[in-house]
């Protein structure tokens, strides 16, 4: 997976690792609402001249304790503590709704999931996370902590966002959601009585609809390889290579099968390196020293690309082309002919711009990016967009951060327009922000929870 994916597939979810400072222990949120006021940032030569100022940017402020996980949803703020009482972080575990104008706590109730809990998200009108009894929390994730794979893995609910009443429970992990509002669910074990007695051990996918519905399940054999095609931040396709060097695809909202065919034999000796891709309509296999891709239509062999041993590259979709990334930074790889039309070691991560392509190098003592937009066909830098903190994709549009002692500036960063300033917020703790779908979280002074609207 691309490291600009990475970023781009993010779903409102305050990480746990992330740690706010932490008052005493209250009787209840004290909740107030503030504007964020917009300041004149004349230092910043990058921004175009003359370019309008937007509205303040709405605040809520949440005097909560500092594990909690965030999720801005239209109108409703939903906030999930994961912690006892007894571990010495809050007033229990919980989900919390408020309306988000003027943070009225709409319901409040006991968490209904064990250990760890990830995943927060809203989909087809239904509130769902996971828990994994198996991880203590404050892990991120499936794969983070001792644990995973055992019968006591994660299970994943379905909240209803009017009342916080659970609706449904399955087993397994959020893994990604498709067009039609099926979530996927994975887990290492499935139910050993649903799994066919030649799949053997092995991730279980599940698809499920907002009603908590199943819709489809499936078994992948043992050291069979995936991928989703990405639209957005949905997935549309399901790529399976099975070890034999089959494929199978399947659509990710009913689970049919569409096609299958076999692109093997495959390499027994470069198991370890194997890794497959969907980028557009290509399916790319690295193997051995070698990338090799197949037409997605007919899964027939199109081109194939050398690399350096211990530089396996990974790969995501940049627009007219497919960026290549790995020990020796960005190449850009012609899509139809596989050929390596430019490169650059200094780039890191990339995000699609129209017709151009914004890249960006980072700066690890100053925990910044150097974000330069360039021309996907030759690399040759068109315009520089200044030094940002971890730029993601937001509605189509990037949207980027520079900390400025105890202010962050917030901007909308594309190829054609440049810097669009979206405004300023103040009384914030450091580099402690980050962009989660429309909205801006950062820990403040005070030790409470800022979260400031982003204007569509």
């Amino acid at each position: 997976m691309g490291v600009g994916r990475i970023a781009v597939i993010d779903l409102g979810e305050v990480p746990a690792g992330q740690v706010f400072d932490e008052a005493q222990p209250r009787r209840g949120p004290r909740r107030r609402w503030t504007m964020a006021a917009l300041v004149l940032i004349a230092a910043a030569s990058t921004l175009a001249a003359g370019e309008p100022l937007q509205r303040p940017l709405p605040t809520a402020v949440l005097d909560v304790p500092g594990d909690v996980q965030v999720l801005v949803n239209g109108d409703r703020l939903f906030v999930v503590q994961p912690f006892a009482l007894s571990q010495g972080r809050g007033d229990g575990r919980y989900v919390m709704a408020y309306h988000l104008m003027d943070l009225k706590r709409l319901w409040r109730v006991e968490l209904p999931l064990g250990g760890n809990v990830y995943g927060l998200r809203m989909l087809d009108d239904v509130l769902a996370l996971t828990g994994d009894p198996s991880q203590p929390p404050g892990n991120e994730g499936p794969g983070s902590g001792a644990g995973e794979g055992t019968a006591a893995g994660p299970e994943t609910v379905g909240l209803d966002p009017a009342t916080g009443a659970m609706v449904w429970r399955h087993k397994g992990f959020i893994e990604t959601a498709t067009p039609g509002g099926r979530l996927i669910l994975s887990t290492e074990i499935g139910d050993p009585s649903a799994i066919p007695a030649d799949s053997g051990p092995g991730r279980t996918l599940r698809a499920v609809t907002g009603t908590g519905r199943l819709v489809w399940s499936y078994y992948p054999p043992p050291g069979a390889l995936r991928s989703y095609r990405w639209e957005g931040d949905r997935v549309t396709l399901l790529a399976v290579l099975r070890p034999d060097g089959r494929v199978e695809l399947r659509d990710t909202d009913t689970g049919e099968l569409l096609r299958t065919g076999r692109i093997g034999p495959l390499d027994q000796d470069a198991t370890a390196g194997r890794y497959v891709e969907i980028i557009g309509d290509l399916l790319l296999l690295r193997e051995g020293s070698e990338v090799r891709a197949y037409g997605v239509e007919r899964l027939d062999l199109r081109w194939r690309l050398p690399f350096e041993p211990g530089h396996e590259p990974w790969f995501t979709a940049c627009g007219a082309v497919i960026c290549a990334w790995g020990e020796g930074g960005l190449k850009a790889i012609d899509a139809g002919t596989g050929r390596v039309r430019w490169s650059d070691p200094r780039w890191t991560e990339s995000f699609g711009s129209g017709s151009s392509l914004i890249v960006t190098d980072f700066d690890p003592r100053r925990g910044e990016q150097t974000v330069v937009v360039v021309d996907p066909n030759t690399g040759r830098v068109e315009r520089e967009l200044g030094r940002w903190h971890a730029p993601v994709t937001v509605d189509e549009s990037i949207v980027a951060l520079r900390f400025d002692s105890t202010r962050v500036l917030v901007a909308r960063l594309d190829a054609a327009h440049g810097i669009r300033l979206v405004g300023v917020v103040s009384d914030v703790v450091g580099p402690s922000c980050s962009v989660r779908l429309r909205s801006i979280w950062c820990r403040r002074s005070d030790s409470t929870l800022g979260i400031w609207r982003l204007p569509g």
